[in-house]
């Protein structure tokens, strides 16, 4: 692999890393969009179907059918960002995808999702503990167990952060094994713990505010199914708009392709986090 030396020795505090990786996804969105947006077009389709599924209350067994396209093609909108991000730390720069359909790295995806199976088990047992945990405590009062639940998971959350450096280090560099990443890529990961939590909280503001602005329509939408079924519930009759059944779906699609790349911003501070933990 060709390491990119424009990086060697730099590093950067949360602030810093937040400030570079927006200059890095600004300066190239135009670059991502052309390579992706193939696969953030089907991924807002997913989203949308999902979502509209889950938001109507449509069953069990429908919410978990349309819930696998969504979980593959989160993976691959994430391969996306990670492909930008493994040019530019082989070679300093990231060059424009000269096919019109754009393009996709099957490897990049292969190991992200590799990385994320492994995860899963890690997150049903954090699971069973936050129930387990609140259903200790929710005969003490309802109050103490909504408490207990909320602090066990981020007790919970916090002890996985340090995934995140072990995270890129196996996704961008194929010689990376998976049991490096919970083994020395995170040790290597607590010792770096501040800028990993201070970047990710930075980062987590700005994309809810925004958020909170352009995906105003879908919010809307949610809020309004909900108390619909609410009152469907308490026994009111309540007829929603025919224009309900295909504007819902391609609401939550429109937002599910903003969505996706505002996700994928998550990436780039983060990537700098990363360059900063090798170059110490």
């Amino acid at each position: 692999m060709i390491e990119n030396t424009s990086t060697v020795g730099f590093t950067y505090d949360s602030l810093g890393a937040l400030k570079a990786g927006y200059k890095l996804y600004m300066d190239n969105f135009m670059k991502l969009l052309k390579r992706s947006w193939i696969t953030a077009l089907i991924y807002a389709i997913a989203v949308g179907a999902y979502t509209t599924a889950y938001v109507n209350n449509m069953g069990f067994i429908a919410t978990c059918f349309l819930s696998l396209p969504y979980f593959i093609m989160v993976i691959a909108m994430m391969s996306q960002g990670y492909s930008i991000l493994k040019e530019h730390q082989e070679t300093g720069s990231i060059q424009s995808c000269k096919r019109w359909f754009g393009g996709f790295e099957f490897r990049v995806f292969i190991r992200l999702l590799i990385l994320l199976l492994t995860v899963i088990p890690i997150i049903l047992a954090s699971a069973l503990i936050i129930i387990a945990m609140t259903w200790l405590t929710m005969p003490l009062g309802k109050m103490l167990g909504i408490f207990t639940c909320l602090t066990t998971a981020i007790i919970i959350s916090l002890f996985m952060l340090p995934l995140c450096y072990g995270e890129y280090k196996y996704v961008l560099n194929k010689e990376t094994k998976i049991s490096a990443v919970f083994g020395k890529y995170y040790k290597k990961g607590i010792s770096h713990f501040p800028a990993i939590f201070g970047t990710l909280f930075l980062s987590s503001i700005c994309i809810v505010i925004i958020t909170s602005f352009l995906q105003l329509p879908q919010i809307i939408l949610m809020i309004s199914n909900t108390l619909a079924l609410q009152n469907m519930m308490m026994g009111d009759i309540v007829i929603l708009p025919d224009y309900m059944v295909w504007l819902e779906p391609l609401v939550f699609s429109i937002s599910g392709f903003i969505q996706g790349y505002l996700h994928l911003f998550m990436l780039y501070p983060l990537y700098y986090v990363y360059i900063s933990i090798n170059n110490k």
